[in-house]
């Protein structure tokens, strides 16, 4: 029956519950570098923006005190507000990325543990087709077979799953 091939799939993507803690640590690790990474560039563009803003004061005293000449102050002022503006872009581009990664990844993850069982114990149609629309494109049936293809990142929970530790080195 098609629904016994669509459960046999599913458990054939689905980690070992080793397998999983093994992914959920390597991904606690990831997250957990990644996040010291981006404290550390968040430090340091903070810090340079310090900088920017700083010398952007001082050269409007150096133009007050009469040290330089309008254009060389306008000309400055815009090189100081360009790099202003691109340090700006580069902290706001750090908020919250790696924290929707992480939890994006890990979604997928306990979906594929969980999706043998969610589709044996989905009494509603429309679930099951919502799963295997998730999972699974160019399906085709012959006689009684079912011809697939796995979506990304399922295939690759396919391919890595006969690896003994998830093949994550």
């Amino acid at each position: 029956m098609l629904t016994s091939q669509f459960q046999d799939i599913f458990a054939k993507i689905s980690p070992t519950p080793e397998q999983f803690v093994e992914v959920s640590e390597a991904l606690k690790q990831a997250y957990g570098d990644n996040e010291k990474n981006r404290q550390a560039l968040l430090s340091k563009l903070s810090g340079e923006l310090s900088k920017v803003e700083k010398r952007i004061e001082r050269l409007f005293d150096v133009y007050l005190d009469g040290d330089i000449s309008k254009e060389e102050y306008k000309a400055k002022r815009m090189a100081y507000n360009a790099e202003k503006r691109s340090i700006e872009r580069r902290l706001n581009s750090l908020d919250g990325s790696m924290n929707e990664w992480y939890e994006n990844i890990l979604t997928i993850v306990e979906l594929v543990r969980n999706a043998p069982l969610l589709f044996e114990q989905s009494s509603e149609v429309h679930q099951k087709r919502r799963l295997i629309k998730i999972a699974f494109q160019n399906l085709e049936l012959s006689g009684k077979e079912l011809r697939w293809k796995l979506k990304r990142p399922f295939d690759s929970m396919l391919k890595i799953k006969g690896c003994p530790s998830w093949c994550w080195k």
